[in-house]
């Protein structure tokens, strides 16, 4: 049974990034697999190494930079205030006793506002009490849902390229900018959720190629997200993962290790008693 996948022609950053969210939303929480391979495959062709690497892209990531600013806010009531005129103001002709009292008067039934207008605004008033505003999500958060999703992911596409947008959100941005991001995955134990997802990929006695590819890529995240974390070669002791490296690397001649799983090993791994073969 053949399965027709979405188009990708006429799709730019903006609905680019709107696929990596729902693709997020999916691993999270913990979807079908065949549902994660094809957003993934939609994905794949479209995130380009130019748009890797492009700054921009990657405001998606942070909702509550978009938002304005309260002093620029002031700034643009202060602005549409109405300057004073200079028109001479006239003088109300005082009215008679008899008109005054005629202007008193109730007018009756027309005064009164209508119950079809009435019921309108009781229902508006009602739907916006039930469908209230949803708060933007924070930096953090926004970032601690896609760890979670690479950590869930039950699709290698869907992992490969959750991989690439978290190395691209932690490289390509200037230098002090980098450095707040990769001290945030820190915070945020971005370390862990990668092992936690990398420990199935390695304990696979015969990895199909695309695992291996994925195991690469978690590797590569890797390698980026601990520049900052001092405690990265006690992560990779407390989670099991030296057995398994110490595998992978004798039995290089029947799977593939790639140099970025031997830059992870020396750079996690080698302080911590791993003995490799000559």
């Amino acid at each position: 049974m053949s399965t027709t996948q979405p188009s990708t022609t006429g799709l730019d950053a903006t609905d680019l990034s709107s696929l990596f969210t729902y693709l997020i939303e999916l691993c999270s929480s913990k979807a079908n697999s065949d549902e994660q391979q094809s957003i993934a495959q939609v994905i794949r062709p479209l995130f380009t190494k130019s748009l890797e690497s492009s700054p921009s892209f990657y405001r998606f990531l942070n909702p509550l930079a978009s938002t304005p600013k309260a002093s620029n806010a002031k700034k643009n009531v202060m602005k549409r205030q109405p300057t004073p005129s200079n028109k001479k103001v006239k003088k109300k002709t005082s009215k008679s006793p008899q008109r005054k009292r005629k202007d008193s008067a109730p007018e009756g039934s027309a005064s009164r506002p209508s119950s079809a207008k009435e019921r309108k605004q009781s229902d508006e008033g009602n739907v916006s009490m039930d469908n209230p505003p949803q708060p933007l999500m924070s930096q953090d958060e926004v970032i601690l849902k896609l760890l979670k999703a690479i950590e869930f992911s039950q699709d290698e596409l869907a992992t490969i390229v959750l991989c690439s947008l978290l190395r691209g959100y932690a490289v390509a941005c200037k230098d002090p900018v980098g450095q707040r991001r990769l001290r945030r995955l820190v915070r945020l134990d971005a370390a862990n959720y990668c092992l936690r997802a990398m420990r199935p990929l390695m304990s696979e006695k015969n990895p199909s190629p695309l695992q291996i590819l994925a195991c690469d890529a978690l590797s590569l995240a890797l390698v980026h997200v601990a520049a900052k974390d001092r405690k990265i070669t006690l992560k990779v002791r407390l989670s099991g993962m030296i057995p398994l490296f110490n595998r992978r690397i004798m039995e290089a001649e029947r799977l593939w290790t790639s140099s970025t799983l031997l830059r992870l090993v020396c750079r996690c791994c080698l302080r911590s008693g791993l003995k490799i073969a000559a």
